[in-house]
C-alpha cells in the first residue's frame, strides 16, 4: 500500500479520528512538533510576543499535560515560557462549576463557590503550581494562551470570557488550523533535518490531510472563511449534514461562522424592538451534527398558585423563534414556549394536559378568553404563518411537551436561499411578535393562565 496515496490519507485519518477528534489532532500536532523542531520553532515564532531574534531553546510540546490539550514549553535565555493551547476543532467550549480552592491564590477570595465560568476563563485562573513544579526548576514562567479553531474569518476572539469575574482583559488569542499548516516544513526542509523515511511519510501525510480539511486552494491568508450572502443556505447545510457527501471540516465550520455572524446581526436588530431579546446559537444538536439558532424574550411568573408546576415561587418563561436542522432536508422553524432554564420535571405529570391547554386549548371554540397563550399570540399575520404545520381539520398543529416544558408551532421542511433571506425571516417574525408582546402582554398572559 502506498502511504502517500491521498485516498489512504483521508480514510486512515478519518477512521482513527472519528471517536475523539480533538484528542486525535492534539496528539498528532504534538507528535509533529516534537518530530520536527523546525515546525515547533516556526509555530512559537508565529505566536510568541516580543520574541525578536532571540534563540529558542529547550522547546518541547506536551499533550494532555495536567488537562491542557497542548502545552508548549521553551526558554529564552534564563526565562521559561509556556503556551497553553486549547484545541476546539469540533466541540463547543463548555462551562464549568468552579471550586475557588483550585484557583490561583489571588483569585480564591474573589470568586464565589460553585460559580459557573467558561473553560478558558477557568483554565486561566486555575492554580498552576503543579505544572510549574513538574517542568520548571528555576524562576516563575510566563504564560501565553491560544484558542485553536478550524477557521477564522476575522480577528475577533472566539472563546467565552466574562470580564465581570476578574476585570481582566481576555488573554486568549484565537488562531486557526491554517496557522498550524503554515508552520509545517516542506519536503526538502523536512528531509534535511530528518532521515526517518517512515516518520517523514507520516508527517507529510498528516500535513496533506490538514490541507485538505482546513484550507481552501488558492487562499493563502489566515482567513480561510469569508462571510458572504451565499455562504449559507439550506443547500449548504444539507451538504454538511449528508453522510454521503465528504464535506471537509472547514466547510462545516464555515457554516458555524456564518450562523455566528447572523447571531450578531440579530443581537443588534433586537435593540430596536420594544422588549429585550436574547439570541443563542448552538451546534452539534443531533447525532449527525446540526445547528440551532433561537431568539426569545423572557417574563417572570411570580408567586403562582397553579398546581401545574412541581415547585412554587417565581418561574421564568421564554417565548420566541427557533431554527433547527440536524438532518438532510429536515430544517424546522418554530414559534416556541418553554421555561427559561429548560428543567426536567417542572410540569407535574398529572397536570400536563392543563399545561398544554394553557398554551393551546383545542376546545376554545374560537372564543378569545378560552384560547391558550400561543393561540392568543399567534393570530398576528406572520411571514411564514401559512406554512406552519396543520392538522387534518386545517387548524394549526400544536406540538406539546414530553419530558420538559418546550411546546411549539412548527414549519417543517423549512428552507432558505441565502443569508439575507434567513435574516429577513427572523427579523420580520420577531418584529411581528414584538408588536404583540408590547405593553407587558406576555406577563399578563402568564398570570392569566397560571394564577
Amino acid at each position: 500500500m502506498n502511504l502517500s496515496d491521498n485516498n489512504f490519507e483521508l480514510n486512515f485519518f478519518e477512521q482513527v479520528a472519528k471517536h475523539n477528534l480533538e484528542r486525535f489532532h492534539s496528539e498528532c500536532i504534538v507528535w509533529a512538533m516534537n518530530y520536527s523542531s523546525v515546525m515547533l520553532n516556526n509555530f512559537i515564532r508565529s505566536v510568541a510576543k516580543d520574541l525578536g531574534d532571540q534563540e529558542i531553546v529547550d522547546a518541547k510540546a506536551y499533550c494532555e499535560k495536567h488537562s491542557i490539550d497542548i502545552l508548549l514549553s521553551y526558554k529564552l535565555g534564563s526565562q521559561h515560557y509556556f503556551i497553553h493551547i486549547e484545541n476546539k476543532v469540533k466541540a463547543n467550549e463548555h462551562y464549568v462549576k468552579v471550586n475557588p480552592d483550585k484557583l490561583q491564590g489571588s483569585f480564591k477570595e474573589k470568586i464565589d463557590k460553585n460559580i459557573v465560568m467558561s473553560q478558558t476563563q477557568y483554565y486561566y485562573l486555575k492554580d498552576k503550581t503543579t505544572i510549574v513544579n513538574n517542568l520548571v526548576s528555576d524562576r516563575e514562567p510566563k504564560w501565553q494562551y491560544i484558542y485553536l479553531v478550524p477557521a477564522i474569518c476575522d480577528k475577533k476572539q472566539q472563546n467565552i470570557w466574562n470580564n465581570e469575574f476578574t476585570k481582566i482583559k481576555n488573554p486568549w488569542e484565537t488562531i486557526s488550523y491554517f496557522s498550524i499548516i503554515n508552520c509545517m516544513p516542506d519536503d526538502n526542509e523536512l528531509n534535511k533535518s530528518k532521515n526517518s523515511i517512515t516518520g517523514n511519510i507520516i508527517f507529510n501525510a498528516y500535513k496533506n490531510y490538514l490541507k485538505t480539511n482546513f484550507s481552501v486552494k488558492g487562499n493563502n491568508t489566515v482567513y480561510q472563511v469569508k462571510i458572504k450572502n451565499d455562504g449559507i443556505s439550506t443547500r449548504s447545510i444539507n451538504n454538511a449534514l449528508d453522510p454521503n457527501i465528504n464535506s471537509t471540516l472547514l466547510e462545516k465550520y464555515s457554516l458555524r461562522l456564518h450562523f455566528k455572524s447572523i447571531k450578531e446581526q440579530l443581537e443588534e436588530f433586537q435593540k430596536s424592538l420594544k422588549r429585550g431579546y436574547q439570541v443563542k446559537f448552538l451546534t452539534d444538536t443531533g447525532n449527525n451534527g446540526g445547528f440551532l439558532l433561537e431568539v426569545f424574550t423572557t417574563a417572570i411568573l411570580n408567586n403562582h398558585s397553579s398546581n401545574i408546576f412541581t415547585r412554587k415561587g417565581s418561574i421564568a418563561f421564554r417565548i420566541g423563534f427557533q431554527f433547527e436542522q440536524n438532518k438532510n432536508d429536515k430544517g424546522r422553524f418554530k414559534l416556541f414556549f418553554a421555561d427559561k432554564e429548560y428543567n426536567h420535571g417542572l410540569i407535574a405529570k398529572e397536570d400536563k394536559k392543563s399545561y398544554h391547554n394553557a398554551l393551546h386549548n383545542i376546545n376554545s371554540n374560537n372564543i378569545d378568553h378560552n384560547k391558550g397563550i400561543l393561540q392568543k399570540i399567534f393570530p398576528k399575520e406572520l411571514l411564514v404563518k401559512k406554512k406552519y404545520q396543520t392538522n387534518k381539520d386545517g387548524n394549526i398543529k400544536f406540538n406539546g411537551s414530553t419530558s420538559k416544558s418546550f411546546c411549539s408551532y412548527s414549519v417543517n421542511g423549512f428552507t432558505f436561499n441565502d443569508r439575507n433571506h434567513f435574516e429577513k425571516i427572523f427579523k420580520d417574525e420577531l418584529k411581528a411578535l414584538d408588536d404583540v408582546l408590547s405593553n407587558n402582554y406576555f406577563e399578563t398572559l402568564l398570570n392569566e393562565k397560571f394564577n
